[in-house]
This record gives C-alpha cells, structure tokens and sequence, in this order.
C-alpha cells in the first residue's frame, strides 16, 4: 500500500487516494467520440472497473457509463448521469446557456464544428464544477494545441495521462493490475511491477542480464549482481517516486508535507545508487585500477580520477561522462542534491542566511538550499538539461538561495537517471560478458507486455503522470 488510514476514522473522505473505506472512488469521464484507439486507450477500458477507480464512458456499451441529457432550458442546467455499474449518481452541468454561446462563438471564429465543441465544454465544467470527478479524458490532439487546448479545457487530460493517474490510484490500494482480458486479470506484485517499470525505461538492460546470466554459469556473478543491483535500485526509487506522487495530492497539504520530502530523499538516494552501481559495473568489465567501490562519476574533477581512468580505457564513455555533457550534467543533478541534504535534510527553510542568526521560511511545497558552489552546479546542469522549469529548480538571488519543487524534480531526474543507464549500456560492447552463448531470462526479466503496461501505468514518460500541485518554484 502506499499510505495508511487517517488516525480517527470520521466517514468517507473527498481524496480517492487514501486507502480503504475512507477514501472515494477515483473516477474519470472518457470522451468516446474524441479518443483515438491506442494502448493506453485499451488500457483504460480493461482497468476502468477497479474496486478502487471507474472510467465512465460516454459513448461505448459498459456497465460505466456518463450520459449527458438535453437540456433543461427552465433551469439552464444540462443533466449529467454516471453509472457505475452498481449504482447511478445523477448530477448537471450548470450555465448551459453560456456554453452554448461560448461553443457557436469559438466554432465561427475556428472554423470547427460546433456539437463537438459544446460537448467538449460541458464535459470540462463537469470536471471543473463537481468534485466527484478527477478528470476528463479527451483525445490526445485535442490538448497537443489550437484551437482546443488546456486552457479552453481545464480538468481535461490525454489517455496516457489519465492512464498513469489511474495506475498511481490502483497503486496507492495495493492493486498492481496491468491488464484484463475478459474475466481473467492480470497482476502482479509490487517489486515485479517496479522492476518491470525499470526493465522497460533501461534500453537493453534485459539483453545485458542474458549476457550476465551466461557470464555467472561459466565464470562468476558479479556482472549479474551488479545490474540487477541496477535493476532493483531503480525499482525502489520508483516506488518511493510513487509515494511522493500520492502525498503531493493529500488535501491536507501541509499533514504530509514531512513525508514528501522523507520518500524525495529516496528517490535521491536509489538513484544515485543504480548510477553508482552502473560506475562499478563498467570498472570490472574494463578492468580499470583500483577498488570497484572507489568509482565515481564524479572523481573527473580530480587528475588521475577514476573518470581519467575510464577515459583511457573507453573514450567514448569518457566523453559523455565529462562536465556538461549528458552522463555528468544528469550525475551533477542528483548527486550534488544527494550529497546536499546528506549534510542539511531537505527542508523549506534556510538557517543562518547571509551569516546572521535567524530563519528564512519559503513555505511547504519548495525545498530551499543555500546559494553554494554545488548549487551553481546543479543550476547550470538543469540549465543545459532541459531548462530549470522542467526540473523545478529556481535561482532566488535575492533571497541566497535556491529553491525545487520536489515533484517536480524527482520525476525529471528519474527520467534521466534512466536515460543515462540506457546511453551508457549502449556504448559498452556487451561481448565483453560473453563467455558462452546467450542464456534465456524469462525467468528473472518481466515479459515485454507485461513491462510495456506497467510502465505506462506508471507514467514517468513526458506525457505520463501530471503533477496536481505545482509549487511556485
């Protein structure tokens, strides 16, 4: 499970993440005249009838289903029905007429078709006005620009998007469902899921653990270990990543606020780790001087350094480890932050600023750090690494400081964590293992469905999972 019941138990509770009978039904209304077909789509259809969540569909026969009635002109409301298959809530649409309106006005001027907008914009105030309803699902072109897009569509989300909430709701009750097919579903537990999320982000990493299979029968374990050390490091940092996730959309905000950044630290620390343990992997299959647990990626600032090592032994892996380039920018991120809140525990408030006795409050929501060295670093890797929005990061000079959200940060730098591992795998020749032919893994590596649909479910891919609660970062 990925949380726990209130202390006191005081009836149902408005967040459908909170586990057991507290918490409501997650739900989600799939507009079936928009969606394109697509995994996530299909996805959607075979999980969206889940002790813990329903997809209610507008169009298509199923026992959930989201039926808009005409209008009631008296009243200017439009009637809303949502059945779930065991029982029906019967609600409406206020301000039909300015719908309406808004719809003739957007269609003229857009040259679009006036039925598909009305019924976009009376499903988004749905969304929008009853809190009973987590989000709109719409075609993914819908939101990807004009004329339609987010703004016109609040509360509206593409299926890959409402796929991952859903999958992090049926996490958070201990469902780790990854399909259905007819009556028959398909599960699995938590540390498979986790590590096919991991199998499915690490590009070749299942063709590595064949050669690492064949290695261990002929001459030892230690490549085995080694990347399924890997393997299993990632899987916990995206299961802490998950915890984070279902803590940052706590109504309570501020109740959680110290176990958001308890599960931040490890997602930190599990990445950090599967870096570090890919650093000793290439140690050994290089055959590089020195004790394997002395490799850093982080020792290039020293002359003589195992990165200098490597350098001479694999130029190519040299290069993309260097300062500013991919491998290092992605190390400088995460480690400089791991090695941070090593010293200071991640905190929102600063201690001593400008070295005067006192406090400085950001508020829950961002981590602040104090302008440094390590902190310039991590602002011109996130700089270089696809800005500083995209990883949470903001510069706060004038306060000496630096400010993330953790949220935001932690999805960015599990994305490329596992980018680095596949673009260094891919550099190191995998005969380098072989002592013998390829050995089948089925055993020990997730199916390729299997790791296909958990790590959809999970959402980590830009498209995924959006975070609710964006701080001011």
């Amino acid at each position: 499970m990925l949380n726990n019941p209130p202390p006191v138990f005081v009836g149902p509770d408005r967040d459908p993440f909170m586990h057991g009978p507290q918490g409501r039904l997650l739900r989600l209304v799939a507009d079936d005249e928009s969606i394109e077909d697509s995994p996530a789509e299909r996805l959607l259809e075979q999980l969206g009838h889940r002790p813990s969540a329903r997809v209610h569909w507008t169009r298509r026969p199923a026992s959930t289903r989201a039926t808009l009635k005409p209008l009631v002109r008296e009243r200017d409301y439009v009637p809303a029905l949502i059945e779930d298959g065991e029982d029906a809530i019967e609600t409406a649409i206020p301000a039909a007429s300015h719908i309406s309106e808004r719809s003739a006005t957007f269609a003229r001027e857009h040259g679009v078709a006036r039925d598909d907008v009305e019924r976009l914009l009376q499903l988004a105030t749905l969304g929008r006005t009853w809190n009973r309803i987590d989000a709109i699902v719409v075609g993914s072109t819908l939101l990807s620009g004009p004329p339609l897009d987010r703004l016109l569509l609040p509360q509206c989300q593409t299926p890959a998007e409402a796929l991952a909430l859903l999958g992090l709701n049926l996490r958070a009750h201990g469902d780790f469902a990854v399909s259905r097919e007819g009556s028959m579903t398909r599960a699995m537990d938590g540390a498979q899921f986790y590590r096919a999320v991991a199998f499915e982000h690490v590009e070749g990493l299942d063709s590595w653990m064949g050669g690492a299979t064949s290695h261990w029968l002929h001459s030892g374990a230690r490549p085995w270990t080694l990347l399924d050390g890997i393997a299993t490091r990632l899987g916990r940092a995206f299961r802490a990543r998950d915890y984070l996730q279902v803590r940052l959309r706590a109504l309570d905000f501020e109740a959680v606020w110290d176990e958001v950044l308890f599960f931040f630290d490890v997602v930190l620390i599990h990445a950090m780790g599967a870096l570090d343990l890919l650093a000793r992997l290439l140690h050994d299959l290089y055959a590089l001087p020195g004790f394997s647990r002395h490799a850093s990626w982080r020792s290039r600032r020293l002359s003589g350094g195992w990165v200098t090592a490597l350098v001479q032994a694999a130029p190519r892996l040299g290069d993309v480890a260097a300062a500013g380039q991919p491998v290092g920018d992605v190390v400088d991120l995460v480690a400089e932050l791991r090695n941070f809140i090593h010293e200071v525990p991640p905190s929102s408030e600063i201690r001593d600023a400008d070295d005067f006795p006192g406090i400085h409050m950001w508020g829950a929501g961002l981590i602040a750090l104090v302008r440094s060295g390590a902190a310039d670093t991590m602002l011109a890797a996130g700089e270089r690494r696809g800005g500083l929005v995209v990883w949470g990061l903001s510069d706060r000079r004038a306060g000496s400081a630096v400010v993330l959200d953790p949220g935001r940060f932690a999805e960015q730098a599990l994305r490329s964590c596992t980018a680095a591992v596949s673009s260094v795998l891919a550099l190191v020749d995998r005969e380098r293992l072989a002592t013998g032919p390829p050995v089948d893994v089925a055993r020990g590596v997730p199916n390729r469905q299997d790791r296909e649909n958990a790590a959809a479910l999970f959402g980590l891919s830009a498209g995924g999972l959006r975070q609710e609660r964006v701080t001011s970062a």
